[in-house]
């Protein structure tokens, strides 16, 4: 529990933040940002981030990140598979 405590930073009473792991920094994410209407993932150099809605069940959000950031990115499979774990 502490390592999950140790990971989600709250920054408001409307939003928290996922503090990045060293491997998400290195392919260019510099923050994930949950809100109540979506997940926000933000890359270093981009002037927006991807916003991706949560499905109607949260087990499926990796699934819904990975989708919009292939859609969205050019990253590889591999590193958009870390980025929806991480989520």
């Amino acid at each position: 529990m502490s390592e999950l405590q140790d990971a989600i930073i709250k920054d408001s009473y409307k939003q928290l933040r996922l503090r990045i792991a060293g491997f998400l920094r290195s392919i260019g994410v510099s923050q994930i940002i949950g809100t109540k209407e979506c997940l926000d993932i933000e890359f270093i150099g981009w002037e927006y981030g991807i916003g991706v809605l949560y499905p109607r069940k949260l087990k499926y959000l990796h699934e819904q990140v990975k989708k919009e950031l292939l859609a969205e990115t050019q990253l590889s499979l591999k590193e958009i598979d870390n980025i929806s774990l991480h989520t």
